[in-house]
C-alpha cells in the first residue's frame, strides 16, 4: 500500500526518482521519470545516455555546476536545467535534486534523488518576468512614476521615475507620505490633499493634478491617479498609483487658452460681424456684433445654426454658402441681406474654409461688413444717374423742339402775313376769300402748337408777376368746370395763408387746363378731380426723390383724379412731346410736355404718382417768392390794326419775312427802311438823313445779335425805340426767358393786327 501511494504521489506531482552509479557508469529511473524523459525501459541506461537527454545548451553549465559547486564543496545536487524528450523532441524544464556520495578521492560515487517537471512554473515565471519588463518599459516610455503607499504605517515606496518627476534624489527620500506633500506647490497642496482624502473616504476615485516645485526652482505639472486597497471591513490599507508629467500638455492648454482669449479679443473688437462654424454650420464662436445683430447674447448663439437665428429662407441661403465653401475648399464673397432687430441690412460677407493639420476642412470662418449705407448710396447714385439721363433726354428733346418751333414760326409768320394781306385785297364774297381764311386758321392752330413746343423747351418769353395761387385758381374754376363737363365733380381745397409765387398767370392757366383735361380723359364716366394748394418746406432728401429739386420753401399745387391711372412704362415717357396714351386723333401729346416746360422755366419741379385702376396725382412745386411784387409789362396787342406814320428800320435775315414785314408796315402807314443784315442796318442808319423812330429787329442774326445792333444804333439815334422779334427765343434780350422792364418783344408768328398794336405800344411808351 505504501509503495502504491508513493508511486501515485510521484505521478500526481510529476516527480520521478533516480539512482546513478558513477563507478558502474549506469543509472536507474522510476516510471514517472521515464515519462518525463520520454524514454522506455530499453533506453540506454549509461551515464552518457543520461547526458544525451540534457539540452545541449545546458550540458556545459551542468558540468560546471557539478565541478564547481557539488564536487568542490561536497554539497548536495540541486539544479534546474532543460531536457529534450526523446520521444517527441519537446524541451522541458526540470528541477533535479539528489544526495551525493563521494569516493576516497573526492569524486562522485553515486547520485540518488528526484527530478520534477517544472516547465509550467518556468513558463509562468518567464511570463511574469516579461510582464514586469513590459510594465517597466511602458511606465518608462510613458514617463510614468509608480508609487505604493502603506496607509497603516504611512510608508511610501517610489520607483526611479518618481524621483525624476519630483526632482529629488533617493538618498534624501524619507519613505513616508510627507515627501509627497512637501513637494507640492503651496497653491495646489490643499486641493491635492483634499482629493486624496476624498478617495480614502470612498467619495470618489483619486485623480488630481498639481504642480511640484523642484529644488532647482523649476515647476512641473503632474497628474496623479491611484487605487485604494481595502481590508475586508472596508478600511483603507494601501493606495497604489502612478504620476505622470503633464507640463507640456498644461503649457499647450495655457497657450490654447491664451490663443482663444486673443481670438476672443480680436473678434469682439472687430467692428463687423465675425464667427466660426463647424462643417454642419453650427456656430462655435461669435463676436459681440454678430450676437447683437441676432438679438441674442454670445452664449445663446454658440451651438446654434442660422435656422435658429434668422428667417428660414434667409438662413437656408447662408447655410448653402457654408456648404459650398466646405465642399470646394475655396473662399467665397457674397452680398447678403440680413434681418436684424433694427430692420433689414445689407452685408458684404467673406467666408473661408478652416483646415486641420491633414488638410481636411473642419469648418468655416466668416466676417460680414455692413454695407447698407453703401447700398443706399449706390441706389441713390443709380437714381441720380436715371434722373440725369432723363434730364439730358428732356433737354435734348427740348432743344429739338425749340429748333423746330423756331424754323416753323418763321414759315408761319410768312404764311399768316401773306394770308392776311391777301384777304385785305379781296371782298369777303370773293370765292378765294374763304380758302385764304382757312389758311389763316390753320396757320394760327399751327402757331398754337409751336407755342406749346416752346413752353416745353422753356424758350417762350414770359412776363411774370407776383400772384397768390389761391386767387389765380379760384378765378379759373368756372372755366375749368365747363372744360371737364358736368359729370365730373371738381373739388377745390385751397390752403390758408398761402405764400406767393412769381409766375406769368397765363402759365397757371395753361398748367391747370392741361392737367384737368388729361384728368377728364382718364375718367371713363363719372368721377372726381381735386385741386389743392399747400405751403411746403423741402429738405435735402427731395434732391434724391425728384429731378432737379433743391431744398427750400415751395408752394405746392396738386391735381388729383380717380381715373384709370398709368403704369410705370407710361410714367417714364409722359412728359415727352407727342407722347400720348390717348387714341389716335384725340391728343397731340403736348399737354404734359407744356406743363413740364412751364414748371422747369419757373425753377420748380413736378412729381407724378399714379396707380392703375386707382388714379393719378400731379404735384407741382413752385418756389416761394421772397421779394416785393412788381407790375408786369403789357405784352398784348390791340384787336384793330392801329396805324402810324413814324419811320421804322426793319432788320431780318430771312428775306421772305423781311418783305412781308415791309408790306405790312407800309399798309399801316409807316415809313419803312429794310436791311437783311446788321451791317446793312448800320450802313442804312448812317446814310438816312431823317429820324429813325423805331428799330424792329430779329434777335438771332449773322454778324451780331439784335441786342448788339440796338446798342450800335443808340449811339446814332439816342431816342430810338426798340422792338425785338424772334421765332423761338428771347435769350439774347431776356434773362432765362423773362424780359427786363422796358424791353419790348413780339413772338413770331404774328399777324398785322398784333403787330400794329405792339408798334403803338412801343412808340407811345
Amino acid at each position: 500500500m505504501s509503495e502504491f501511494f508513493f508511486k501515485e504521489s510521484q505521478r500526481a506531482a510529476s516527480i520521478g526518482s533516480y539512482h546513478a552509479d558513477f563507478t558502474a557508469g549506469k543509472w536507474e529511473s522510476s516510471e514517472v521519470l521515464d515519462t518525463i524523459f520520454g524514454i522506455d525501459k530499453d533506453y540506454d541506461r549509461s551515464i552518457q545516455g543520461w547526458l544525451d537527454i540534457v539540452h545541449p545548451d545546458d550540458r556545459d553549465l551542468m558540468d560546471r555546476y557539478l565541478m564547481e559547486e557539488v564536487i568542490s564543496h561536497q554539497k548536495a545536487f540541486s539544479y534546474e536545467y532543460r531536457i529534450v524528450r526523446k520521444d517527441d523532441g519537446e524541451t522541458r524544464w526540470v528541477d533535479g535534486r539528489g544526495s551525493v556520495s563521494f569516493d576516497h578521492d573526492g569524486n562522485i560515487h553515486s547520485l540518488t534523488g528526484t527530478i520534477q517537471d517544472i516547465t509550467e512554473r518556468k513558463l509562468a515565471e518567464d511570463e511574469l518576468k516579461n510582464l514586469a519588463m513590459r510594465l517597466d518599459f511602458a511606465t518608462s516610455s510613458a514617463n510614468l512614476g509608480v508609487w505604493d503607499w502603506n496607509i497603516l504605517d504611512n510608508q511610501m515606496v517610489w520607483d526611479e521615475r518618481m524621483f525624476e518627476l519630483y526632482g529629488i534624489k533617493r538618498e534624501i527620500f524619507t519613505n513616508n507620505v510627507d515627501a509627497w506633500m512637501n513637494g507640492l506647490h503651496p497653491e495646489d497642496r490643499e486641493t491635492a490633499i483634499a482629493d486624496c482624502q476624498a478617495a480614502l473616504n470612498g467619495e470618489k476615485p483619486f485623480n488630481t493634478s498639481f504642480r511640484v516645485c523642484h529644488p532647482d526652482g523649476s515647476v512641473k505639472y503632474l497628474r496623479a491617479t491611484g487605487l485604494v486597497i481595502r481590508s475586508a471591513d472596508g478600511t483603507a490599507e494601501r493606495m497604489i498609483g502612478i504620476n505622470y508629467d503633464i507640463t507640456e500638455h498644461k503649457h499647450a492648454e495655457l497657450a490654447k487658452t491664451r490663443y482663444t482669449l486673443r481670438q476672443r479679443a480680436m473678434l469682439d473688437n472687430l467692428p463687423m460681424m465675425a464667427w466660426l462654424k463647424d462643417t454642419e454650420s453650427r456656430l462655435e464662436m461669435v463676436n459681440e456684433p454678430f450676437a447683437k445683430t441676432c438679438g441674442r447674447s454670445i452664449e445663446e448663439c454658440i451651438g446654434k445654426t442660422d435656422l435658429d437665428l434668422f428667417p428660414e429662407e434667409m438662413a437656408k441661403g447662408y447655410m448653402a454658402d457654408d456648404l459650398e465653401v466646405c465642399r470646394s475648399g475655396q473662399k467665397k464673397q457674397v452680398e447678403e441681406a440680413i434681418t436684424t432687430p433694427d430692420g433689414d441690412k445689407w452685408h458684404l460677407t467673406y467666408k473661408a474654409p478652416i483646415f486641420d493639420e491633414h488638410g481636411q476642412v473642419i469648418g468655416t470662418v466668416g466676417i460680414a461688413h455692413d454695407i447698407t449705407g453703401l447700398k443706399e448710396a449706390e441706389k441713390e447714385r443709380l437714381t441720380l444717374e436715371t434722373q440725369l439721363m432723363q434730364a439730358q433726354k428732356m433737354e435734348s428733346i427740348g432743344r429739338l423742339a425749340g429748333g423746330v418751333a423756331h424754323d416753323f414760326n418763321n414759315m408761319l409768320t410768312v404764311i399768316m402775313g401773306h394770308a392776311q394781306l391777301g384777304q385785305m385785297k379781296l371782298d369777303p364774297t370773293h370765292p378765294v376769300y374763304g380758302d385764304i381764311s382757312e389758311i389763316s386758321k390753320s396757320a394760327e392752330r399751327s402757331a398754337d402748337l409751336t407755342k406749346q413746343l416752346l413752353a416745353f423747351a422753356r424758350k417762350q418769353t414770359v412776363a411774370p408777376k407776383v400772384v397768390n395761387l389761391n386767387e389765380t385758381v379760384n378765378s379759373m374754376l368756372n372755366m375749368l368746370q365747363r372744360l371737364i363737363g358736368e359729370d365730373i365733380n371738381l373739388t377745390w381745397k385751397p390752403s390758408s395763408s398761402l405764400w406767393t409765387v412769381k409766375i406769368d398767370p397765363s402759365q397757371i392757366d395753361q398748367i391747370l387746363a392741361n392737367l384737368c383735361v388729361n384728368a377728364r380723359d382718364a375718367i371713363s364716366d363719372t368721377g372726381k378731380i381735386t385741386i389743392e394748394t399747400e405751403n411746403c418746406s423741402t429738405n435735402a432728401s427731395y434732391y434724391i426723390s425728384f429731378e432737379g429739386a433743391v431744398p427750400g420753401e415751395y408752394v405746392k399745387l396738386s391735381v388729383n383724379d380717380n381715373g384709370i391711372g398709368m403704369d410705370k412704362a407710361m410714367l417714364a415717357h409722359i412728359f415727352e412731346p407727342f407722347y400720348t396714351t390717348k387714341e389716335q386723333g384725340k391728343g397731340t401729346g403736348l399737354g404734359l410736355a407744356t406743363v413740364y416746360g412751364i414748371v422747369k422755366q419757373n425753377n420748380g419741379y413736378i412729381d407724378v404718382h399714379s396707380e392703375t385702376g386707382v388714379g393719378t396725382t400731379f404735384t407741382i412745386y413752385l418756389p416761394r417768392y421772397e421779394g416785393r411784387a412788381t407790375q408786369s409789362l403789357k405784352n398784348g396787342a390791340n384787336e384793330s390794326a392801329t396805324k402810324g406814320n413814324e419811320t421804322i428800320l426793319v432788320v431780318e435775315d430771312e428775306p421772305a419775312i423781311l418783305n412781308m414785314a415791309k408790306v405790312m408796315l407800309t399798309q399801316l402807314g409807316y415809313n419803312v427802311l429794310v436791311a437783311n443784315t446788321p451791317g446793312e442796318a448800320i450802313q442804312c442808319s448812317h446814310e438816312y438823313v431823317g429820324e429813325i423812330d423805331l428799330l424792329m429787329t430779329d434777335v438771332v442774326m449773322p454778324e451780331m445779335n439784335g441786342r448788339e445792333l440796338a446798342k450800335n444804333l443808340l449811339s446814332i439815334y439816342p431816342n430810338i425805340k426798340r422792338l425785338f422779334m424772334s421765332g423761338y427765343t428771347a435769350d439774347v434780350i431776356a434773362h432765362h426767358g423773362v424780359l427786363d422792364e422796358g424791353v419790348h418783344f413780339i413772338q413770331k408768328p404774328f399777324n398785322m393786327n398784333v403787330l400794329a398794336g405792339k408798334l403803338r405800344e412801343v412808340l407811345d411808351s
